[in-house]
């Protein structure tokens, strides 16, 4: 029995070391539970009962904080915060830009401060090639008449966006049609376009009313 309890008291120094394998320190760990005498024969039963508060506590596993309360989360949240803050941001000085040049033409409409056109220039641009094409105007108010010539058979009905070159909307026109020569014809008054390089850009309309992107060129007026 002497050298059962000396091998006992081995294997409970190695345990308490952590030099003891998991699965010996597992039925280490059983025998005391299903002997709870057994650390009064060994003669260690108070330093046991300590041990055993270490290792078990009060049997609750330890709680952990919220994940919130990582300050790796914090420092995600607070960066995904600032880019959101900064999208907003831009997107309301684009939007008040584009409203304000909106609001501007429709006064002049109203009030009937449109120049009245002194001359007319006509222009052929070919959309789908992406160029960059140029019409002088002069300096009084022009009529520009524009072909937009689309070779494409998917669509039959388009939508026309007129951009100045930073991005704001100067003139929308929706659901137009090809004239017999394949052509989108648009009319501008540069009192109310003046001059500068825009982009124009062609949606093709489906039956449903989306709009695909379909083609795009530039447009100098001098």
């Amino acid at each position: 029995m002497t050298v059962e309890l000396d091998a006992l008291r081995e294997r409970i120094a190695r345990y308490v070391a952590g030099t003891l394998p998991p699965a010996e320190a597992r039925r280490l760990e059983s025998e005391f539970q299903a002997d709870p005498a057994l650390g009064e024969r060994l003669g260690i039963h108070v330093r046991l009962g300590r041990i055993m508060n270490l290792l078990e506590g009060d049997g609750r596993p330890e709680a952990r904080p919220p994940f919130w309360h990582d300050q790796r989360v914090a420092i995600g949240a607070a960066a995904a915060i600032a880019v959101l803050l900064v999208a907003l941001i831009y997107v309301s000085t684009r939007w008040s830009i584009a409203a304000e040049r909106v609001a501007i033409q429709h006064q002049r409409t109203e009030q009937g401060l449109l120049e009245a056109a002194s001359s007319t220039q006509r222009a052929v641009i070919a959309v789908e090639s992406g160029r960059t094409f140029a019409v002088s105007t002069g300096e009084r108010a022009t009529r520009v008449d524009l072909k937009l010539l689309l070779k494409t058979k998917r669509f039959d009905v388009f939508s026309v966006k007129l951009e100045r070159i930073d991005g704001v909307t100067v003139l929308i026109a929706d659901r137009m049609q090809r004239d017999s020569n394949s052509h989108l014809n648009l009319s501008l008054n540069t009192s109310a376009v003046p001059p500068g390089m825009y982009v124009i850009k062609v949606d093709g309309v489906t039956y449903r009313g989306e709009h695909e992107p379909l083609a795009h060129a530039q447009l100098q007026l001098d």
